[in-house]
């Protein structure tokens, strides 16, 4: 049998935080007894390399990070930021990765922390 939950929107609240544009929304969802915190954010674009890939895979980093050259900066202020709010669950909404390459697959698997509750997508 399924189930339809009623929701409604609360109070936002937008503020710049760590060079973060924050949009704070609280969403009543029925059946969650408790304030639940959500992170969510999505378009970072990483896009690492090293010599395990080869040379053409190298040479899209190059093309890529013209294209994004502030993705480690902003993946970095993420993670600062989730180790400081502690948010419930942290959601990456698709192309945390710019294309899987051995060096980008690991990042992401650093991302398994004691305590941390990441959702990565790896295609949007």
């Amino acid at each position: 049998m399924q189930r339809n939950f009623g929701s409604h929107f609360g109070n936002t609240r937008i503020y710049h935080q760590n060079g973060f544009e924050i949009h704070e929304t609280e969403l009543y969802v029925e059946g969650i007894t408790k304030p639940l915190t959500v992170f969510l954010f999505s378009d970072i674009h990483l896009a690492y390399t090293d010599r395990r890939d080869c040379d053409a895979t190298r040479d899209l980093v190059v093309q890529r990070r013209l294209y994004f050259p502030c993705a480690p900066d902003i993946f970095e202020q993420i993670i600062v930021y989730t180790k400081e709010q502690k948010p419930d669950l942290s959601i990456f909404l698709g192309d945390i990765i710019d294309f899987p390459s051995d060096k980008n697959l690991e990042i992401l698997k650093g991302l398994d922390e004691p305590g941390a509750v990441f959702l990565h997508l790896l295609d949007s």
